[in-house]
């Protein structure tokens, strides 16, 4: 539980952030009140059944009325696409990294660290060489996107096993037992946020 724990807290409050950042930059008690539901059922605080799921989708169309389709695809997109498989390449260069004592990444860990801001501009719906793209993307060269800010801490850490301290002082020691039970995790991350990302609920 504490590694499953982990494994929502780096990955998905990682992407909120890059979410608020972008096409949720907006705030609102509702926004908020949505965004602390979906965190502690990520991290799995709470356990997601039909009632936690109702609640969920209420709170998504109250925060963003009009656009809660558009928003949980833009979730599906980073979980199940760029953002899975950033999620499976800093824990692999976290592997890589504590067998051969020191820094080392994947070479795709690489070439999605080169591409991170450019998702994160498309999802916010910037289209690329507009003064709004190129306004973002310097923004982002000057401050790293939390997820990549992570992902180096991370990938850093398993050199020589060092403990991180994350949000809400949970702390994870990036030692080899944690980065395999991680790994072997992500199926069951999986299972959970798909459920929750689907209207229809199912007791499978």
């Amino acid at each position: 539980m504490v590694i499953n724990k982990l494994l929502r807290v780096v990955i998905f409050i990682s992407f909120m952030q890059g979410f608020s950042t972008t096409s949720f930059a907006q705030t609102s008690d509702a926004i908020q009140e949505f965004k602390e539901l979906h965190i502690n059922i990520a991290r799995e605080n709470i356990e997601l059944t039909k009632t936690v799921h109702k609640h969920y989708w209420q709170l998504l169309e109250a925060a963003f009325p009009g656009n809660t389709e558009e928003t949980i695809e833009t979730f599906k997109k980073v979980r199940n696409g760029f953002g899975k498989s950033f999620q499976i390449e800093t824990w692999k260069s976290a592997k890589l990294s504590n067998e051969q004592g020191q820094l080392t990444k994947t070479k795709k860990f690489s070439e999605l660290e080169e591409s991170i801001s450019h998702q994160f501009a498309e999802m916010a719906g910037l289209k690329k060489d507009t003064p709004e793209y190129n306004s973002f993307m310097e923004e982002q060269q000057r401050n790293k996107p939390p997820a990549l800010v992570k992902a180096l801490d991370i990938i850093e850490a398993a050199v020589d096993e060092r403990i991180l301290i994350f949000e809400d002082d949970f702390e994870l020691h990036v030692n080899s037992e944690t980065i395999n039970s991680v790994i072997e995790g992500f199926d069951r991350s999986d299972e959970i946020m798909n459920k929750l990302f689907d209207r229809n609920w199912s007791e499978k």
